[in-house]
């Protein structure tokens, strides 16, 4: 039975409510696998049970994985999980940007934390990203097209026994060029991130953060250059 208590201060009712504007958004709409984690979490914390939220449970009962899911050889909840935190973060600078409260995932659990709107995480306004979201999102569909047809090519040889993949999805990460602003006219470190945001909204694809450890289980790489102030791409690479 669900929780009729507060939760941080906020009414379930008025949590269910923000939870149901966000499922309905454009980040998770186009990333269903997003949305069932985040529903689930959030449920699982109004019904009193957020101390039972762990990977496995996650995996099982959220991502569809079988009974005999190993958390420790297969990184996907926490791939899933910085996925969702791009997600949330996009959705509360953007179209949730009014919104009275706003859901994050703190960085190393997967118990939601509901704060106050002028309390959320994120200083870069929507606006100012939204020109690099616009080319990103661009950009990702032609990746993510370039990415299926390098791994349906890459299937289709045969090839000696290798260990097993961590993940059974293509997993990629985006290389960008150290790079100053002044020097190129664009920032890229935040077309990164809108470039890793908008590749993240394909869920056959495990698009991992370069900046944490599960970069280096990434066995496709998307590199990025820079021509004046227009981003230029180097493809889709395999990582060796």
């Amino acid at each position: 039975m669900a929780s009729d208590t507060s939760h941080d201060g906020f009414e379930p009712q008025d949590i269910r409510e923000t939870l149901e504007r966000v499922l309905d958004g454009a980040q998770f709409k186009a990333a269903p696998a997003l949305a069932t984690f985040l529903k689930y979490v959030v449920e699982e914390t109004l019904d009193g049970r957020g101390d039972r939220l762990k990977a496995y449970s996650i995996a099982v009962e959220a991502l569809g994985r079988a009974a005999d899911f190993d958390p420790q050889s297969d990184p996907i909840v926490r791939i899933q999980a910085g996925r969702l935190r791009k997600a949330l973060a996009l959705h509360f600078n953007g179209e949730g940007a009014d919104e009275a409260i706003a859901i994050e995932l703190p960085s190393g659990g997967y118990v939601p934390r509901l704060i106050r709107r002028r309390d959320a995480v994120g200083t870069q306004t929507w606006r100012a990203a939204l020109p690099y979201a616009l080319l990103a999102v661009a950009a990702a569909a032609a990746f993510f097209a370039i990415l299926w047809h390098f791994a349906s090519d890459s299937r289709d040889v045969a090839t000696a026994p290798q260990a097993p993949v961590r993940s059974p999805l293509p997993t990629v990460r985006v290389a960008l060029p150290t790079v100053k602003k002044q020097s190129v006219g664009i920032d890229a470190e935040a077309y990164g991130q809108a470039l890793e945001a908008a590749l993240t909204r394909f869920d056959e694809t495990v698009v991992v953060d370069r900046a944490s450890n599960d970069a280096a289980i990434a066995n496709y790489e998307v590199r990025v250059g820079f021509s004046g102030s227009a981003p230029i791409t180097g493809g889709v690479h395999p990582v060796n």
